[in-house]
């Protein structure tokens, strides 16, 4: 039986006060006075919130004495943000925010790196699943961790969404605040005056419209024989008219004969459109006529490709609590960060957040995923592994009773 040396929750207190007490230039945000803050504890793991600061020094100076494990500060502006009641902080408006979370997303690498038990069978495997395969429950327990490839994936989508607010809703990238979650994912905040106000409803609408929700086919087709349609929009036009004929044109290309025929489509008009596709690309859609169910299924594949995956709760909740930029996440370690849209673009994400940079750790190790943040391991089961402190600062706050922290290096 290995001996641990340290504290687990006392060594990573230790390390966040270190760099809590060295870094000085802390993001602030607009009309700070007017937010509502909240802290998250090593201790006991609770929320504490309706707090307030005048300033950043007095913000600056509460986290180096408290030193929280998460530091959140809200989306809403409040004439009295440390009210113990929401009913008494008189809501003055809220900035616009999105959240990606590659939690939400399909990626391969999850099956490198996650793994479930079924709570109601016992059986367990990789991956990631919200319904046992074996006995159909739902009474699922998971276990995540985040690669470099989660990461990249959210980034894509994020540079998606981006594209959605620029061209879709007019907003200048000067205008988006990015910012890099410190775990799985990125935030992009919007304080126009325009969207201050809006209520529930109204960012409802834009979640829902970046979502590809309700699309109506009346908009986009016109009847032109007895049960057979033309698309009427180009890659000329604007919103989801061109994001339509632009998905509909990637999902074709994907897609087989015998695919597009075990979809639904019908083989003597599909042979057309592919054979118009292969000369006109994407012009091809207006070129041909297909039944009301094709193009369904066409436009059903269509946002698939075309739509932004984001939490929608985030968007709609007028009252949020959201990660303060240049805190660290608590759960892995690493900082959160503003990017611009040229480093979201370009830079290395997971890099940037690093902070623990300095030393090594040695852990005992259980069992361990194939791929955690920019490291692969092979075979690592019941062993002793020595990491960078980043590194293994992360794995010791996701790996439960797996990981043992021994000796720092």
């Amino acid at each position: 039986m290995l001996r641990r040396e340290f504290n687990l929750s006392l060594f990573v207190r230790e390390m966040f006060r270190k760099y809590y007490l060295s870094h000085h230039e802390f993001y602030i945000p607009k009309k700070l006075e007017e937010r509502e803050f909240g802290f998250v504890f090593f201790d006991n793991g609770t929320m504490h919130r309706h707090i307030s600061f005048k300033n950043i020094d007095e913000l600056v100076r509460y986290i180096r004495k408290i030193i929280p494990s998460h530091v959140f500060y809200s989306s809403a502006y409040y004439e009295y943000p440390n009210a113990d009641s929401m009913n008494q902080k008189g809501w003055l408006g809220a900035d616009l925010i999105f959240d990606i979370d590659v939690d939400h997303i399909p990626t391969l690498c999850k099956k490198y790196h996650d793994s479930w038990k079924c709570l109601n069978c016992g059986k367990e495997g990789t991956g990631s699943i919200d319904i046992c395969p074996f006995c159909g429950s739902e009474r699922i327990k998971k276990k995540t961790w985040v690669c470099n490839k989660c990461i990249e994936t959210a980034k894509d989508e994020t540079l998606k969404l981006i594209d959605f607010l620029s061209e879709d809703f007019g907003f200048s990238h000067k205008e988006l605040e990015i910012f890099f979650s410190g775990h799985r994912g990125f935030h992009i905040h919007i304080d126009k005056k325009d969207v201050l106000e809006m209520d529930q409803d109204a960012r409802r609408e834009i979640a829902d419209y970046i979502r590809g929700v309700g699309i109506d086919t009346d908009f986009f087709l016109k009847r032109v024989q007895k049960d057979l349609y033309e698309y009427i929009w180009s890659l000329d036009s604007k919103g989801w008219h061109k994001r339509l004929i632009r998905g509909m044109y990637s999902f074709l290309l994907k897609m087989s004969r015998d695919d597009l025929m075990l979809a639904g489509l019908n083989s003597e008009r599909i042979n057309i459109l592919i054979d118009k596709l292969s000369v006109h690309g994407p012009d091809a859609l207006n070129e041909v006529v297909l039944t009301l169910n094709e193009w369904k299924i066409l436009f059903h594949n269509a946002i698939k490709e075309e739509q932004c995956i984001i939490d929608e709760k985030v968007t709609i909740d007028i009252k949020r609590l959201i990660r303060l930029p240049d805190s660290l996440h608590g759960k892995t370690g690493l900082r959160v960060i503003k990017l611009s849209y040229k480093e979201l673009e370009n830079e290395d994400v997971l890099k940037k957040s690093i902070v623990f940079n300095d030393g090594y750790i040695r852990l005992y190790v259980k069992r361990i995923p194939e791929k955690v943040l920019d490291w692969k391991f092979e075979n690592v089961r019941n062993k002793v592994i020595d990491v960078p402190m980043y590194l293994g600062i992360y794995l010791l706050q996701n790996g439960g009773d797996d990981i043992s922290l021994i000796k720092i290096l």
